[in-house]
């Protein structure tokens, strides 16, 4: 199957940057019956994100709005600013590497520990604080309370992921 174009891309769909909706204005082929011309593009996958079908093809609709206003389709990760898998308005997106992006996530359900980058040892009675880059673990040390370690995680953060740095 070959790559989408930014030509084939704009003769069916229109992006607001404004809005960060794409809607159909041509079918992408004469049997693509279901699309209605007018009507907003694209579903939310399981992980909340929008996929958009083109040609049998389904495309991640931030990636799409990256190359629909460059003309050049994102390298690495297209980062949602907010945290909003679904809200693709330009002012939202941004180029980010996998590292910056997984920092600006949100901190994962079920962990023992209520704050992002600690965890409980229950064996020690202490609290770690850690976080990951480029595939490079760097662990912090071990706290007595959840608070402190939280503190030497956000110091870590800030120093390595600046902007990107999120704390809950």
């Amino acid at each position: 199957m070959k790559q989408l174009t930014r030509r084939e891309l704009k003769r069916c769909l229109r992006y607001s940057k404004r809005t960060g909706l794409f809607r159909w204005i041509a079918r992408t082929t004469p049997r693509a019956h279901r699309i209605e011309i007018g009507a907003i593009a694209g579903h939310a996958d399981t992980a909340g994100h929008l996929q958009i079908c083109i040609h049998g093809r389904f495309y991640a609709a931030h990636r799409l709005a990256v190359f629909y206003v460059t003309g050049r389709w994102p390298k690495a990760d297209v980062d949602h600013k907010n945290r909003v898998r679904s809200d693709n308005r330009w002012k939202n997106l941004r180029a980010a590497t996998r590292s910056q992006n997984i920092m600006n996530s949100k901190k994962y359900a079920g962990k023992a520990a209520a704050l992002k980058g600690v965890c409980y040892y229950p064996k020690t009675g202490k609290y770690a604080a850690r976080l990951k880059r480029d595939g490079k673990h760097f662990y912090l040390g071990l706290f007595d309370t959840p608070m402190q370690a939280h503190a030497a995680y956000r110091r870590k953060a800030r120093l390595l992921f600046g902007k990107f740095a999120r704390f809950s």
